[in-house]
């Protein structure tokens, strides 16, 4: 599963990418990402993306004057 979020700011354009992939082991792994039962909530990830890009924009504002 691969989710990418994308922000255009003033001073760049920001993106987070996250990709879900099944661990690195000789097992199978259950669930896969592929069978999980319901998608993961980035929500909250997403959020804090925004939050970090909203920061640095300001900064280089602060760091222009």
């Amino acid at each position: 599963m691969h989710q990418q979020w994308k922000i255009n700011g003033v001073y760049a354009t920001w993106t987070v990418s996250i990709d879900v992939t099944a661990p690195d082991t000789t097992e199978d792994p259950d669930p896969t990402p592929e069978t999980l039962t319901r998608t993961p909530n980035f929500e909250g990830l997403v959020h804090h993306f925004r939050s970090i890009v909203d920061m640095n924009e300001a900064l280089q504002e602060l760091n222009r004057a």
